[in-house]
């Protein structure tokens, strides 16, 4: 099993590793995501396919990760006895549970309101509710984050989407114990080594 840290929870990163242990999984492994932008693309790929106002969604959210926080991400990868579709569905209801603990903390007090109508590539971009901002005109809606991504859980979806992963060499480079706890201190989701050897993730 896996879960990623997108990178809006770089602040948070610390008390979430806690909140997955805490959960009763274990934490195999750690891996840096250096191009996140390029990864949701393929994970969310058949339901932008199938839903345009989804995809203009999706495009809107990305933009604003990058602008705000960058393309770095981060996965874990998780272990935990019992059955794996059993175990599936409890990661998938404690991604919900971490989401509101996080939203509803320290970030409850950010909102933003992005013009999507200069962003949406589609122009299918329908407003969740009309916002009318004084003196800024525009089509303007309410964003949030959800920091935190799992597989949906059914094997056929999981598997899929762990293929990607490994296709796109994420699972091949670990982090090490002490530059994620370097991470951690940072409040950075870019590893050391790829600061150090000068690498850039490719929307940044």
């Amino acid at each position: 099993m896996y879960l990623i840290l997108k990178p809006e929870t770089r602040k948070h990163i610390g008390s979430i590793e806690t909140a997955v242990l805490e959960e009763g999984f274990r934490i195999a492994s750690k891996h840096p995501i250096e191009d996140w932008t390029g990864l949701a693309r393929e994970l969310y790929f058949h339901q932008s396919e199938k839903d345009p106002q989804f995809h203009a969604e999706l495009e809107c959210y990305l933009w604003l990760t990058n602008h705000i926080f960058g393309n770095y991400a981060a996965a874990f990868i998780l272990e935990k006895r019992g059955d794996l579709t059993h175990n599936l569905q409890h990661l998938y209801k404690f991604k919900d549970k971490l989401r509101y603990k996080i939203s509803n903390g320290s970030d409850r007090l950010l909102r933003i309101f992005l013009d999507v109508g200069k962003i949406d590539p589609t122009g299918k971009y329908v407003p969740s509710k009309q916002i009318t901002l004084p003196a800024h005109s525009g089509k303007w809606d309410n964003y949030f984050f959800k920091y935190v991504h799992t597989p949906d859980p059914k094997l056929g979806a999981y598997e899929r989407e762990i293929t990607i992963l490994k296709e796109r060499g994420i699972l091949d480079k670990s982090l090490a114990d002490r530059h994620w706890e370097q991470m951690k201190y940072m409040q950075s989701l870019v590893s050391p080594d790829g600061f150090r050897s000068g690498r850039r993730s490719n929307e940044d």
